[in-house]
Order: C-alpha cells, then sequence, then structure tokens
C-alpha cells in the first residue's frame, strides 16, 4: 500500500482528451495527476494460477446521487482501547492467574467467560472460581438466595470501590478444565492504547505495519511490554509479529512479512496486547484488536488511453467514454470503475454517474471502456466540467481491491444539461431516486 505519485500512472494522451469547449469551472483542478491519500497501487503484480471464473462481459452505467460529496478519505481510523484481557485457557495447569487493573471507576466491571457452550457446565466452572481484589477480598459471590442454600456464582463484577492493582484470580479443576476469560471494562480510565493500521487494504509485495499509541490524558507510555499476533479471515490463530518501539509512546507491529501469497485473501486482524506502568505506577494491561484486508494483486490499470463522446442521432451526448489500458499477470475476473464528478453548488465535488465494466481477463495487457451514460448525469442537474474519481480496480474473485487512485485528470470540460440526452431506461433505483427528491427528470 502506498500513495500514488504522478509517474505511477502512464498518462500518455493527456492532450487527447475529448472536450466540448475548452473553458471549464473554476475550481476544478487541471494538469497532471494529483497524489491524494488512500491511492492504492500494487508494488508489483503477481503470478498465481489461473481461477475458475465466467470470463462474460458486463458493462453497467448508473447515476450517483448528487448530494452526497465524493469521499477523498481513504486512511484508515484509530481505535481506541481500554480494556483488559487475559485469556485462563482450557486444561492449564496453573491454578493462580493475576491481572493488572489500573481503574476502577464509574462503570467498571470484570466478566468471567467459561469457554464452555452448556448452561450447567458454564455455572459449573463459575463455582470454580474465586476473584481477589489486591487487598485479598474476593469479590464474586453474592450472598445465598435463602438460609442454607449454594452461594450464586457471578459471571458480571462491579469494580467501584475496589481499589487499582493486580487482581488475582484462582481456578480448581472443573474451571481450567473449561477455561475463562478475564475480560475488563474500564470506562472511566485514562490511559488509551490506540491502534491504526497503515493502510485498510494491503497487498502483497507492499509494506504494511500497524501504529500503536499507548496515551494516558496526552501523556505517551513508553517501555511498555508489547506483544502481537495475526488473526487469519476463519479466525485461526495466525504467525506472532514483531512489535518496535518508536518512543514517546508510539509503537509499530511490523505485518508484512508475516503474510505470504499462499495466505488467504480475506479480512485479517493483528491482536495486540500491552502491559506496562501507568505515570502514577499502576499496572495496566490493554488489549485490542484492528483490522485489515488482505489480497495478492494480478491486475492494474496502466494508462488511460482515450476518452471520447459519443452523441446520438440528433447530436445529443449519450454517453462519455473512458478507454483504460489493464495490465493482468493471471486469469480474474476483473472489475474496472470509476465516477465522473462535477461541482456542486457548494463548490466541493459530488458524483454525477459511476461506470463499471467486469470481464474475465488472462494475462497480458487489455483495453478496457467506462461508458457513463449521459442520460444518468442529465438526472442529477449538475453541469460543467465532468471530471474522473476513484478509478478502481477489483477482483471480483477473490473480493480484493488492487488499486485505487482517487483523483484524475481526465475531464470532460464545457458540458451543459441540455446537450445531454435523456435517459433511456426508468430503472427502479432511478425511479426511488426521483421519487426521494436525490434526482430531476425534464
Amino acid at each position: 500500500m502506498k500513495t500514488l505519485k504522478p509517474a505511477a500512472v502512464l498518462l500518455a494522451s493527456f492532450g487527447s482528451f475529448a472536450c466540448v469547449v475548452d473553458a471549464g469551472p473554476k475550481g476544478i483542478p487541471t494538469g497532471a495527476p494529483v497524489a491524494t491519500p488512500g491511492d492504492l497501487e500494487p508494488a508489483a503484480l503477481q503470478v498465481v494460477p489461473a481461477r475458475d471464473i465466467t470470463t462474460t462481459l458486463v458493462e453497467a452505467s448508473m447515476p450517483v446521487s448528487p448530494i452526497d460529496r465524493l469521499d477523498a478519505d481513504f486512511l484508515p481510523k484509530y481505535t481506541e482501547h481500554t480494556d483488559a484481557l487475559h485469556i485462563i485457557a482450557k486444561g492449564t495447569t496453573a491454578r493462580e492467574h493475576r491481572i493488572a487493573i489500573d481503574s476502577t471507576g464509574g462503570e467498571a466491571h470484570l466478566f468471567l467467560g467459561p469457554q464452555v457452550k452448556d448452561p450447567a457446565d458454564a455455572n459449573a466452572a463459575l463455582r470454580g472460581v474465586v476473584v481477589l481484589d489486591p487487598k485479598g477480598v474476593q469479590i464474586n459471590q453474592r450472598a445465598p438466595r435463602a438460609e442454607g442454600a449454594e452461594l450464586i456464582p457471578m459471571s458480571a463484577i462491579a469494580l467501584k470501590g475496589h481499589p487499582a492493582g493486580v487482581y488475582t484470580i484462582r481456578v480448581n479443576d472443573v474451571a481450567a478444565r473449561a477455561g475463562i476469560a478475564v475480560d475488563v471494562r474500564q470506562p472511566a480510565t485514562k490511559l488509551t492504547m490506540k491502534l491504526r493500521p497503515a493502510a485498510v487494504q494491503h497487498l502483497y509485495g507492499s509494506p504494511m505495519s500497524v501504529e500503536v499509541a499507548l496515551d494516558e490524558a496526552g501523556r505517551g507510555i513508553a517501555g511498555a511490554n508489547l506483544t502481537a499476533y495475526l488473526v487469519r479471515p476463519d479466525l485461526t490463530r495466525g504467525p506472532d509479529v514483531a512489535v518496535k518501539e518508536l518512543g514517546a509512546g508510539r509503537y509499530r507491529v511490523e505485518v508484512a512479512q508475516a503474510l505470504g501469497k499462499q495466505d488467504a485473501t480475506g479480512a485479517h486482524l493483528v491482536d495486540v496486547r500491552a502491559e506496562g506502568h501507568t505515570t502514577s505506577g499502576l499496572p495496566f494491561l490493554r488489549h485490542g484488536r484492528t483490522g485489515f484486508h488482505f489480497g495478492v494483486p494480478t491486475g492494474r490499470v496502466t494508462e488511460v488511453s482515450a476518452t471520447r463522446i459519443v452523441k446520438d442521432a440528433k447530436g445529443a451526448i449519450e454517453a462519455f467514454e473512458v478507454d483504460v489500458r489493464l495490465e493482468s499477470s493471471a486469469m480474474d475476473r476483473l472489475e474496472i470503475s470509476g465516477t465522473l464528478a462535477a461541482l456542486g453548488a457548494d463548490g466541493k465535488e459530488h458524483g454525477v454517474a459511476m461506470a463499471q465494466t467486469g470481464a474475465g481477463f488472462g494475462a497480458g495487457v487489455h483495453t478496457v471502456t467506462l461508458r457513463f451514460a449521459a442520460g444518468h448525469i442529465r438526472l442529477t442537474k449538475l453541469a460543467g466540467t465532468y471530471v474522473l474519481r476513484n478509478l478502481t480496480v477489483f477482483s471480483l474473485s477473490t473480493g480484493a481491491l488492487f488499486q485505487r487512485l482517487a483523483v484524475h485528470p481526465a475531464r470532460f470540460e464545457g458540458v451543459s444539461r441540455d446537450m445531454l440526452a435523456s435517459v433511456k431506461e426508468m430503472t427502479p433505483q432511478i425511479k426511488g431516486l426521483l421519487e426521494a427528491g436525490v434526482l430531476a427528470a425534464d
């Protein structure tokens, strides 16, 4: 995953882009392509066995809601984690376990989760657990309902009123055989572990890492012990991954080296555990997960080779076409898509139409046409200059995004609404948008 530089996409035919007139509305960028955060390009295409796919060509154009601004922010967001988690593994021989809790205020709770399905087995496991606070006070049993009755086991334990520190969990043979998940929720804590993957989509051959920040009320926690491992799409445990401390409470989990061409395409998780001490010296434990999609790239667009304005017999614009050159390294069913956008009354870009072309593509170079129906654009009432945005290559057989160029200089200038042919078919989608007042017919 990386940000595309202008040289990364070959644009040999800028001078031949079709235009109606030379002038365009103020605000639409001109000239060389502008790299934007979130642009995605394979570092190199990979040779993989041919996939058993349908090769039939499918082309589609559809209107886009002109109300919504075009989103070009594809960067991952931080997730924040304040929970502590300790797993007492099934069949463990250890009868005593400890978990650090640094905040017991507010609605803080400790939850005991027996790793069994049968309710009777779960209750039996809970009866075999003793939870002691740092002062040695047992906190996980209620009083009996009636004199002489059996004590009722607790799975949800309020921590308010108990001290922060190291809690002890003792298990008997029954609880040890079942296994217990000890999950602590600390909503009032000031110490947060933040996780953010470098990219939402990781392509084999590209760098990939997860950023970790330990923050206590604006102060970074250095010197913590972090461990991490991958979780595969089928939720089985993957390999351990290395963690490097960067300083000032920031750490980096190295992911790319742990994934190879043989690994499953799909959503992978990174499980991160951090242990250390707060600024006041209290021990803490944080646990969290973040995710990304992994794929092995076999296709990319290398060039927008031509654009055309197609007119009907009456001289009205019937379609805007964009030809792209697709490079493929293996037989796969790929979908190439793009969006035309125009400036709205707010001075921001809004989509007017999306086009998609999907087919089976073998190894080699192919020319693919995106056809944007003018009738769909007419329904949006947006005119002026139309620009190409969000040019993507997607593998339909694996569900992986191989490429995305959020901003592209291909453009159709000086288009007025009366130049556009009317829509040919009122699909249920169009009718719904018309009824909702999103689109407007003549």
